[in-house]
């Protein structure tokens, strides 16, 4: 098992009415997990992975009901007990916008059955979105939403003026045409005085509740700075190694997107998650755009020498953990929620779930873990 310092111990894990316990029940039932992991259960803190559940492909929409209980499955299949949706809420509309938004949320809280994971809602707040800030306040204050990152990409669709083929698959996706795009957000611009106010007012009321908040996509130093003055103290993302100093210069909490760590490189082109880790400037792994790469990602972190699995692992537990404020998990430790996985390594040190434990009442097995219950 995965203790709570990082580092690997044989023992046993006891758990009893939802809970990590320090001594067994006392009509115990006892599962065999000889030769595995028994490592806390994935954290994911920002996914995105639920869109391409919505609509797998531009164009085609699907229930919002019918995605997230395909959501629910992959994330316990892929070792995630607690998931943010990272739902976009921008000035750009449709799947993008307030109403899409309001559906994923509105699905959400009436699914049926509920899910197996912990999902909960993380809004990605485009800051010229003036519009949608009063009903982000709502939302706030009745607990709706639970995490927030402010983003202003502008600047970077600005510089993808250049990519016309690109900029046309991103306004396919809320159903523009890319002169329609620019069009919108040449207004979006024009229209954005009270952009620092809405910040303002909104980051006041985080404060106030609560609510872990902070900033994606940070370019550099100046934009961390001007996050973290008004209490956005989560960096997700930063673009480069400068912006990533200054966020640990700060105290931030800093997150990097597990498949970048996997693959060893960002899509984007940006600094690679690997570097970071190294350097101790990450503290935890979200999935971004596909979630099993938080289940890989780790091993593949130790396979390579980057650091040892324990830390590699507190990655995508403690450490999403204590960014977003969730005190009762993240670690195998007495008094917090059994939620924990069983894993076998194959002989070539791959990761395969054997098992997910969500609030100590099992959520997922395989063939050959189920054998021994």
């Amino acid at each position: 098992m995965l203790r709570p310092d990082g580092t690997f111990a044989d023992a046993d894990v006891h758990m009893e009415t939802g809970v990590i316990t320090d001594t067994a029940p006392a009509a115990p039932r006892v599962v065999d997990v000889s030769n595995c992991l028994i490592l806390p259960g994935i954290i994911d803190a920002h996914g995105d992975g639920h869109e391409h559940h919505l609509m797998p492909r531009a164009g085609a929409d699907f229930p919002e009901w019918v995605g997230l209980r395909n959501v629910d499955r992959e994330l316990i299949a892929n070792g995630i007990t607690t998931a943010y949706l990272a739902q976009s809420y921008s000035w750009e509309g449709e799947k993008r916008g307030a109403d899409a938004a309001r559906a994923v949320i509105d699905a959400l809280q009436r699914l049926h059955p509920a899910p197996t994971a912990d999902i909960r809602i993380q809004l990605r707040y485009e800051t010229f979105y003036l519009d949608g800030a009063e009903q982000l306040l709502a939302w706030l204050e009745d607990g709706t939403v639970q995490y927030v990152v402010f983003n202003n990409h502008i600047p970077q669709f600005e510089q993808l003026r250049s990519q016309p083929e690109h900029v046309a698959r991103w306004a396919a996706t809320i159903g523009l045409k890319p002169d329609e795009f620019w069009s919108l957000m040449a207004e979006t611009v024009e229209d954005g005085v009270g952009v620092l106010d809405a910040i303002a007012r909104l980051s006041d009321a985080m404060r106030r509740l609560g609510v872990p908040f902070g900033s994606h996509d940070d370019p550099d130093p100046e934009t961390r700075r001007s996050y973290n003055a008004v209490g956005a103290n989560i960096a997700e993302f930063p673009l480069t190694r400068t912006a990533a100093q200054t966020a640990r210069d700060l105290g931030n909490a800093i997150m990097m997107g597990a498949p970048n760590a996997l693959r060893g490189i960002s899509t984007s082109g940006n600094v690679s998650a690997r570097e970071l880790i190294a350097s101790g400037l990450c503290d935890a792994l979200v999935s971004d755009y596909y979630y099993p790469s938080l289940l890989h990602a780790p091993f593949k972190l130790a396979q390579d020498g980057v650091c040892d699995l324990g830390k590699a692992w507190q990655l995508v537990s403690s450490g999403p953990a204590k960014a977003v404020d969730l005190h009762d998990r993240g670690a195998l430790s007495p008094g917090l929620r059994g939620d924990l996985i069983v894993v076998r390594q194959d002989d070539l040190g791959r990761p395969h779930l054997l098992a997910s434990f969500v609030g100590g009442q099992l959520a997922f097995t395989d063939s050959s873990f189920a054998m021994h219950l």
